[in-house]
């Protein structure tokens, strides 16, 4: 097992050691926008999540689509509230008009997300259970909170993440 995280055989967990900046607007306490996820997708699979999207609204997610890296950091950037980024390790992503496979797009996200100043939980989802520990330490050491083999194991930690989000308000 990894250090300083939780293992079992279908979720390896670990809290982010980054601290969130806090607000120090009046205003912020008494508006503030619903928590955002910006959820990482294969923009040819656009329906493939569209069941795990619909709990996560109804839980009160604003979810916003990315399809790459770069494209993600840009919405990161321009995006209020951003608590949670969920990322597949595996990805077709399209720069331009070609689509190409990358086996390593989540950890490859992971390391450009440690280059800013994000304070978000980070969910490399789709890493099967028998992935190699190679790649299960890699994610870790680069900033994932969890990596989830399952829809429902994902549902569970994002209801935990609004409501612990909600406790803090």
């Amino acid at each position: 097992c990894i250090r300083d995280s939780f293992c079992s055989h279908r979720v390896h967990f670990q809290m982010s050691r980054k601290k969130h900046p806090k607000q120090n607007s009046p205003k912020a306490d008494k508006e503030e926008e619903p928590p955002a996820v910006v959820w990482v997708y294969q923009k040819y699979r656009p329906d493939h999540n569209i069941k795990v999207v619909k709990i996560l609204r109804q839980m009160g997610w604003k979810v916003i689509y990315s399809s790459t890296t770069s494209e993600t950091i840009n919405k990161i950037k321009t995006t209020k509230n951003v608590r949670c980024i969920v990322t597949d390790m595996k990805r077709v992503e399209q720069p331009g008009d070609v689509y190409l496979f990358n086996p390593n797009a989540g950890i490859d996200l992971l390391k450009r997300l440690q280059q800013t100043n994000v304070y978000a939980q980070i969910i490399v989802h789709s890493l099967s259970t028998r992935e190699d520990t190679k790649k299960i330490e890699e994610c870790l050491s680069n900033g994932a909170t969890l990596l989830v083999p399952s829809r429902a194991a994902l549902i569970d930690f994002m209801r935990h993440l609004f409501f612990i989000g909600k406790e803090r308000a």
